[in-house]
């Protein structure tokens, strides 16, 4: 519903009162409140255009307000719909036991069909969307909403393809007068995962106006997937591997859970194909990779567990200004607006890059990368068209999210009689603009692996060179992939000096931007055409005109295949 409803609760809370009482006669109370009881607002219901005085829908709608929401003690928006009972859990979150989280989005999901096909209204408007067509709901602060309704059922025929799953409108809070200082501050019970939410919602009501502002801050810490049992292995049922004698190495075990408890691209390698076999082989720990006595056949239990590097929760932190407005030019015509302006910044942490390395193009075109005969690290003596590594020394992935969205409207609403029967009408136009702006570290640059893992040689002062003596490929820096996850530093393969080189030639940090806008403006007009024993016929009509610009511009090496 989205429109004031003080008339309509007025005369549900007398009529309970008569009700109760017992006392009071019908004739007493059409004297008292007959007149108000007949000049009930019109409201619109979730799911119809049509405004009616009606308090009940024909639509399954579930309606949380004000009090229950501060009731929750929740934080976020998305935290609130998420408990709901259509909400199929399946929105992205800051919290997520998935290998690769969200980039610090927040969305809902109704009955399995996508965030994407859940439609998100505020005060009856569509909200501002990403490019995929989602709605980030940490654009929505919580102490800005007095309730929420939830269309439980598909509305595409009213709002189009994107309420197949349903519909819920966020209902912000009008006519509100006084100030209101919101403050929370906690952590988990093992001392980590800290959140802090901030709110200050000041609003005053005249005689022909109204307005609302409201200034919001949050934040939460991260937590590591390694902290937490449930998430510390691949899969529940991997839980055994905690006792393993290998899996402080990061290893899993041979057997049922095998394939499925940890990556087969290791840490300490896996090499195949020729006189290695289909299965491959792995670098012994603690061995330097030099000779091919230094590496055993891979099994499962040299398999890579992959998860505790991984947030559970994200860190992130997100500030917010609403404000809404509304004039009565007249007594059937007002004038309403409303703008919103959120800034959101987070970090993901992803396990170290794999390095799908096979000359068939099985992982795809950008991994068809041989380990030259010739590579100066290269103990086996043949070509290596398949392989495995993970890239421990070049550290987690994590990319780093910088996003600005901007959403203003601007509308008159009104309403007039004509032939004894009551129509209302709306003018809008909306604009929404969202700038998303990421920065990557711990990725690997395919092309200079390449030519780090083609023949390469030491010169005749010892200098690591790539190439052959007579073409000298200038700047590159042979990669030793045969030396684990220190790359053979340890075992005194190579220097600190050619360790930290070899780093920095196949290392980089991704950078990229994308933006969208929309436009849209449309105008609707409901209202009453005749009695009907079943009760009143109600039409609405009115058209709607949005226009979406969007742009991509990823990292350019990424754009060129080479990561």
């Amino acid at each position: 519903m989205n429109c004031k409803t003080n008339k309509l609760r007025d005369a549900i809370a007398l009529a309970l009162v008569v009700g109760v009482g017992g006392t009071t006669t019908p004739a007493a109370f059409a004297q008292e409140a007959g007149a108000q009881a007949t000049n009930l607002d019109r409201i619109v219901v979730t799911g119809s255009r049509i405004k009616r005085a009606e308090v009940e829908a024909a639509q399954p709608i579930q309606v949380i307000s004000r009090e229950e929401i501060e009731a929750t003690g929740l934080t976020s928006t998305q935290e609130l719909l998420n408990g709901i009972t259509a909400s199929d859990g399946g929105g992205l979150s800051t919290t997520t036991t998935q290998t690769n989280g969200s980039d610090g989005s927040q969305q809902v999901s109704l009955r399995g069909l996508g965030a994407n096909r859940t439609l998100i209204l505020v005060d009856g408007k569509r909200w501002a969307v990403d490019l995929d067509a989602t709605t980030d709901l940490s654009t929505i602060p919580l102490a800005i909403i007095e309730r929420v309704e939830v269309l439980k059922d598909g509305a595409s025929a009213i709002y189009g393809s994107d309420a197949i799953a349903g519909v819920i409108n966020l209902i912000t809070r009008r006519d509100y007068e006084g100030a209101q200082l919101g403050v929370y501050t906690g952590q988990t019970s093992i001392g980590d995962g800290a959140r802090r939410a901030y709110d200050l919602t000041i609003g005053a009501t005249g005689a022909r106006s109204s307005g609302v502002i409201s200034l919001s801050h949050s934040s939460q810490e991260e937590i590591m997937a390694a902290d937490r049992t449930i998430s510390r292995v691949p899969y529940y049922g991997c839980e055994a591997l905690a006792n393993h004698p290998n899996y402080n190495n990061g290893a899993t075990y041979e057997g049922f859970f095998g394939s499925y408890c940890g990556s087969g691209f290791p840490a300490y390698g896996r090499f195949q194909g020729g006189a290695l076999g289909s299965n491959g082989v792995t670098l012994i720990p603690g061995r330097p990779g030099t000779s091919p006595s230094d590496f055993t056949s891979f099994t499962n239990s040299a398999r890579y567990n992959h998860a505790p590097v991984n947030y559970l929760q994200q860190p992130s932190k997100r500030s917010n200004i609403f404000a809404s407005g509304s004039f009565d030019i007249t007594d059937n015509v007002s004038a309403y607006a409303r703008a919103n302006y959120t800034k959101r910044t987070s970090t993901q942490q992803l396990a170290e890059v794999p390095l799908t390395m096979n000359t068939s193009g099985a992982q795809g075109p950008q991994w068809r990368i041989p380990i030259d005969i010739n590579n100066v690290f290269n103990p086996f003596g043949q070509t290596i068209n398949q392989s495995g590594f993970r890239m421990v020394a070049a550290g987690p992935r994590s990319p780093s999210y910088d996003y600005d969205i901007f959403s203003t409207l601007a509308g008159l609403q009104g309403s007039f009689e004509f032939a004894d029967r009551m129509f209302d009408w709306d003018v809008f136009a909306q604009y929404n603009d969202g700038q998303y702006d990421s920065t990557g570290t711990g990725y690997i640059n395919l092309f200079n692996l390449q030519r780090a893992l083609g023949p390469s040689f030491r010169d005749s002062a010892g200098i690591l060179r790539c190439g052959t003596p007579g073409a000298v490929i200038t700047g590159c820096v042979p990669f030793n992939i045969f030396g684990g996850p220190d790359l053979g530093l340890g075992a005194g393969v190579i220097s600190q000096a050619e360790y930290d080189a070899m780093l920095n030639y196949v290392r980089y940090t991704q950078v990229s931007t994308s933006g969208n806008t929309t436009f849209n403006y449309g105008a609707t007009m409901s209202g009453e055409i005749a009695q009907l024993p079943g009760g009143t016929l109600g039409f609405a009509v009115g058209f709607e005109h949005r226009k979406d610009d969007a742009f991509n511009q990823p990292d350019t090496l990424v754009a060129g295949g080479g990561s």
